[in-house]
């Protein structure tokens, strides 16, 4: 079997490269804009990279022809939900045009491969009722650049499916953690302040965003594994929800990362929203049908995540204080 993972060198691509290495007679090849390992990530020996230029078709297409995959996992694309209202083009170009330039180079390469579209959660829009409900059924409302480039991103993939007849699942995961997360995301940044307080390169104080808002946290690791089900299992022309089906709110997050921390006088200051938004409900993702799709279920528990986390950081702040004689970071 011949997989494609665009996106590898990112955070649950790598992880989804890691799972899929362990199984025999695999053969990975990695799409990558950079075309080489981030020094985040261990490089696995067997497994190929290709730099990708995303806005030169022939180059994509040149390459997944001579690769040939039975199965492609798309996952590259822009991430940062904040950050996206600042980069809007930068946004619409890294997740709806690149998705665009792969399936395109699919169909013109005469491929028939069996692909997973990673979509997001945030298409759903936040919660409008004290307790909401996101299925595969409800309508997308997205709030952010992101989320609208990414309900973009599903249907592309539903039309894609329906029209030139490729076999296309789509994955909808809500927000998942790990090690190796950018600190541009919550919880690696609150791990990775942690980690340079105890270093004593930081004063013990966590400047953080509003902590009341409910979020559903699912191990990356997890992720990988959902995503890996779904290729086997899925539906073509399906969407499929990825979360643990349980909301957590982030100050209980930070609170619990807080405990396992080394130092006992970490002050939290919480900041007002620069949005000035509230949100009005817990939004609780409907995951029904993946499990009854594939029987995924969760099996790392958020307090892992967040000791797997800190310690990952821990490692991080220690590799820079070696690198640094002034113990900078």
């Amino acid at each position: 079997m011949v997989v494609v993972i665009t996106g590898i060198t990112g955070f649950a691509g790598s992880f989804l490269a890691e799972l899929l290495a362990r199984e025999k007679g695999v053969e990975i090849h990695g799409l990558s804009r950079t075309g080489t390992w981030p020094a985040s990530f261990p490089p696995i020996p067997q497994i190929k990279l290709h730099k990708t230029c995303w806005d030169n078709p022939c180059q994509v297409k040149e390459t997944l022809r001579g690769i040939g995959p039975s199965q492609v996992y798309h996952l590259a694309g822009y991430s940062q939900t904040w950050k996206s209202h600042q980069e809007v083009a930068v946004t619409w170009t890294g997740n709806l045009q690149t998705t665009l330039a792969l399936l395109e180079a699919i169909r013109e390469s005469g491929l028939k491969p069996r692909i997973l579209v990673a979509g997001s959660g945030l298409i759903y829009g936040p919660a409008t009722q004290a307790r909401d409900l996101k299925d595969e059924e409800s309508p997308f409302f997205p709030d952010s650049p992101y989320a609208a480039s990414k309900a973009a991103v599903d249907w592309l993939a539903l039309q894609f499916g329906k029209s030139v007849g490729l076999e296309i699942v789509r994955a909808r995961p809500f927000n998942h953690i790990g090690p190796r997360q950018g600190t541009d995301f919550a919880i690696a940044s609150f791990s990775a302040k942690i980690a340079c307080i105890e270093a004593g390169l930081m004063p013990p104080l966590l400047q953080t965003g509003p902590l009341n808002s409910p979020r559903d946290l699912t191990d990356v690791r997890d992720m990988a594994r959902a995503y890996a089900l779904l290729m086997q299992k899925g539906v073509s022309g399906q969407a499929y929800n990825i979360a643990t089906g349980k909301p957590v709110v982030m100050r209980e997050a930070l609170e619990k990362l807080l405990e396992m921390s080394e130092r006992r006088d970490i002050r939290v200051e919480e900041k007002a929203s620069m949005s000035g938004k509230e949100e009005k409900g817990i939004a609780f993702a409907g995951v029904e049908k993946l499990r009854q799709a594939t029987g995924w279920q969760p099996e790392i528990s958020l307090e892992q995540t967040l000791r797997d986390t800190l310690a990952y950081w821990r490692g991080q702040v220690k590799e820079e204080i070696a690198k640094n004689k002034d113990g900078s970071v």
